[in-house]
């Protein structure tokens, strides 16, 4: 099974790599260790109302709450997708995420319906997969995602470099 400490450091070296959790401009306003501002306005302020030293507790706390427990990761059996499904929750949304998640996993012979739902069908369909050919699967679907939004609002140019790399790691 899955835990969330190793998954939440795999974020934030996405998110805020020096683990600084000092407010940063991001598309729509600010960002504390990518906590958005537009997208979570009062986990946003009660975060940039701490003090810098008690940030990141308060950090992992919207993290775990808001993503990793709704998402139900810590029942899947390989770290290394858990990481990848919590850092594209965060940065393209939950329902993106798993439904990437589950077209992946019916690209390895699972049979479930892609709702972008986290449910027992999606869990056991997961886990009975080569955890490695499901990671290149996930891998190669967050490249394409990236692609898809990139074309779709070419504004977004500056992200591709980071984007690209979050997405192939």
């Amino acid at each position: 099974m899955s835990e969330f400490g190793p998954a939440l450091d795999y974020l934030l070296d996405n998110e805020d790599k020096a683990r600084s959790y000092a407010i940063v401009p991001d598309p729509g306003g600010n960002a504390i260790a990518g906590i958005n501002s537009a997208s979570f306005p009062t986990q946003y302020a009660a975060v940039a109302a701490a003090p810098q030293a008690q940030r990141g507790e308060l950090v992992a706390n919207f993290y775990f709450t808001a993503f990793w427990s709704p998402l139900e990761l810590d029942f899947v059996n390989s770290q290394d997708i858990a990481n990848r499904v919590l850092d594209q929750a965060v940065n393209g949304g939950p329902y993106s995420a798993i439904a990437m998640l589950q077209e992946c996993a019916n690209s390895l012979g699972g049979a479930i319906a892609v709702d972008g739902t986290m449910g027992t069908l999606t869990l056991h369909a997961v886990n009975a997969c080569d955890a490695g050919k499901l990671l290149d699967a996930y891998r190669k679907a967050r490249v394409e995602h990236y692609e898809a939004v990139l074309e779709a609002h070419p504004k977004l140019e500056m992200y591709r470099a980071t984007w690209m790399a979050r997405a192939s790691k």
